[in-house]
């Protein structure tokens, strides 16, 4: 928390005295780099497993690619050493109670090895109006008039969310959504703000603050999980659509430099 504050300090002093604050940031950064003891390590038995799913998640996905990765998904749980696996933000398209069922043998298997997997998902709370389903639905609807009449499609809302399940259940859910892409103030579409919900879950031993996608860059979802004195930080992260830019590397440099500024280890699972 010092150190936080003596970089807002810092920067204050840059602009009333640009030569004075310059000098006196690059020194404290000179002299924090060198007396910093190294990068914390995770736990042993987490893990956090990358994948190549692509857009698993965002455009059409057939049912058979989804099915794939999802065996893909179980596979890595299953035969992974750690005890808790880690997967990225939004790598299952659609979770509902029949992905659950879906998913019951992996989950079985990882209760009885006393294991625990995080996988990024969305729970959708309407239907996405390119998907199969709904396509099925309104061939249902208009199978008997002799008119269709068009309906316009829901927006489609969804919940981005971290599922947790094996030895611990439960669902975490994205509290700061990315603005206007994913969270859309003035549409009923997208994922909804969850400020009022918790920053820190006690899981596997561990107080893990999850930071999935955008909450890694910005300073409000780091400094309220901070204040909740987590022991690890996790991120969970869908950056296939930026797999060209720099956007990926410095998801990835902010997340280690709040680890350095707080002691508190960290894990990052990315989709590209």
């Amino acid at each position: 928390w010092g150190g936080f504050a003596l970089s807002l300090a810092g920067c204050g002093l840059i602009v009333a005295y640009p030569r004075v604050g310059f000098l006196s940031l690059a020194t404290m950064a000179l002299v924090a780099n060198i007396l910093h003891p190294g990068d914390r390590q995770p736990p042993s038995d987490w893990q956090a497993v990358d994948t190549q799913l692509g857009a698993i998640s965002h455009g059409p996905v057939s049912p058979l690619r989804e099915y794939l990765a999802a065996q893909e998904i179980q596979a890595e749980a299953v035969a992974s050493p750690a005890r808790i696996v880690v997967f990225p933000e939004s790598v299952v398209p659609r979770w509902t109670r029949s992905t659950d069922l879906f998913w019951k043998p992996t989950i079985d298997t990882l209760r009885q090895n006393g294991k625990v997997v995080v996988i990024g998902a969305l729970i959708p709370e309407s239907l996405p109006s390119n998907s199969d389903i709904h396509a099925a639905i309104e061939l249902l609807r208009t199978a008997h008039e002799a008119q269709p009449i068009p309906r316009q499609a829901e927006p489609y809302s969804y919940r981005n969310v971290a599922i947790i399940r094996g030895t611990q259940s439960g669902i975490f859910f994205q509290r700061v959504p990315v603005p206007v892409s994913v969270w859309k103030p003035f549409s009923r579409g997208g994922a909804p703000l969850h400020l009022g919900g918790p920053a820190v879950l006690d899981l596997g031993g561990e107080r893990a603050a999850l930071l999935i996608c955008y909450e890694q860059v910005i300073p409000w979802t780091v400094l309220t999980a901070a204040l909740a004195h987590p022991t690890l930080f996790v991120g969970m992260s869908n950056d296939h659509w930026a797999t060209r830019t720099p956007i990926p590397r410095w998801q990835a440099l902010c997340l280690r430099a709040w680890s350095r500024l707080f002691g508190v280890p960290y894990l990052l699972a990315v989709n590209t």
